[in-house]
């Protein structure tokens, strides 16, 4: 995509080619942006469970790496978590919906 990159836990950008190790991919939990890698663009990314606020305030400040995973299965036990969350791309809004389990 022109402006984003959708993945589901993350990058590690020391690699060559980043996109290629299948394991960091959907497993990596900490990782730091490198523009030039990336391409300028916005790195939209699940796994690694973050607060509403935080999140919000990602998208909020246009940053270059917004997490999207509210930690849906913590309902109830982590403040600010346990919501199903979906970003509309092109409007830039945050839609959720609660944990009904």
């Amino acid at each position: 995509m022109e402006e984003y990159i959708l993945v589901h836990a993350g990058f590690n950008f020391d690699s060559e080619d980043f996109f290629e190790n299948q394991e960091e991919l959907l497993n990596i939990r900490d990782f730091e942006y490198d523009q030039e890698k990336a391409g300028d663009r916005c790195i939209i990314h699940g796994h690694n469970p973050k607060s509403l606020k935080e999140i919000i305030a990602a998208i909020k400040s246009k940053n270059n790496i917004i997490p999207l995973d509210n930690g849906c299965v913590y309902d109830g036990q982590r403040s600010e978590m346990g919501k199903l969350l979906c970003f509309e791309l092109n409007s830039q809004q945050l839609f959720w919906e609660e944990n009904c389990d």
